[in-house]
């Protein structure tokens, strides 16, 4: 079956207005994307792009007919640039799986889809998915906390993955050793993400999920050897206070999300407490905090 698209150019505070609409006339997907090619790398709500020029490409049956919404769209003051395109029948699906190969952490660690064979049956295979959640293992960022892990184990009693996005982090530190994590995020779709890659990895025993609110309950006034936030600079500043405090003495941070020149910034935020080494792949640092005795 042939598709028919519909694009257009809209800016950051109607992109969720002009969305809701192509959506509600009829659209099978709408997809954002920056207009611009800008990049934004800093502090964002979940599923609220901060482009501040989006494109909006949205997805119709080639059947649908488009006379009034493409008059809609010409007249509305929100939509500009807006283009009509059909698209020759393929296999979407075989298409966007084919993106999505093992990837290898390391010699004892694999990132795999689930609709693949594992490369090597005897390592620690993370089953996960591309969907919603952040953290598929292909970003440079997960990448590096995931190194990281791997060169740990057994990683430690209580892990704390906060900002956990798929789980995928904090899954593998119960793959690795870990006998219990928590994963803590503010996006509800997130902690859907997590506990369902926590079954499908047969781990979901020792992880517990919940929001910034629940993480006093569910440590019970512990406090964890190893906490892992991979989220983005200004947010890592913003929760200094809350990481610092659930990081034992002599416990470590790791941190990542930060790009080369934000590492002073974020290392500063924190350097009253924890001493720091960093790694880098591309522009993207992890800082590894070790926390100083009392």
């Amino acid at each position: 079956m042939d598709y028919l698209q519909v694009a257009l150019t809209t800016k950051k505070n109607t992109a969720e207005e002009m969305s809701a609409l192509l959506e509600t006339a009829g659209a099978l997907s709408v997809t954002i994307e920056s207009a611009n090619e800008e990049e934004i790398f800093d502090a964002a709500e979940p599923n609220d792009p901060a482009w501040t020029s989006q494109r909006l490409t949205a997805l119709f049956d080639q059947h649908f007919d488009f006379t009034a919404l493409t008059e809609l769209l010409k007249t509305h003051p929100a939509a500009n640039d807006v283009k009509l395109n059909s698209l020759p029948d393929q296999d979407w699906e075989r298409n966007w799986l084919e993106q999505f190969q093992p990837i290898k952490i390391s010699e004892s660690l694999w990132v795999c889809p689930s609709w693949l064979d594992t490369p090597d049956p005897e390592a620690n295979n993370l089953i996960i998915d591309p969907g919603l959640a952040f953290g598929t293992g292909t970003h440079q960022t997960t990448h590096l906390c995931l190194e990281y892990l791997s060169k740990l184990e057994p990683v430690s009693e209580l892990v704390i993955d906060y900002g956990c996005g798929s789980g995928i982090l904090g899954i593998a530190a119960l793959k690795l050793g870990a006998s219990e994590v928590i994963a803590i995020d503010v996006d509800p779709k997130a902690l859907q993400a997590t506990e369902s890659n926590a079954r499908i990895n047969k781990v979901s025993t020792g992880l517990q999920a919940g929001y910034p609110d629940d993480l006093n309950r569910l440590l019970e006034s512990r406090q964890s050897s190893l906490v892992i936030a991979n989220i983005l600079a200004d947010t890592l500043i913003a929760l200094r206070e809350t990481l610092i405090r659930i990081v034992n003495a002599e416990g470590t941070l790791i941190l990542s999300g930060v790009l080369e020149e934000q590492t002073e910034r974020v290392v500063s935020a924190f350097s009253s407490e924890f001493d720091f080494t960093c790694d880098q792949r591309q522009e993207w640092m992890l800082l590894v905090g070790r926390k100083r005795s009392p």
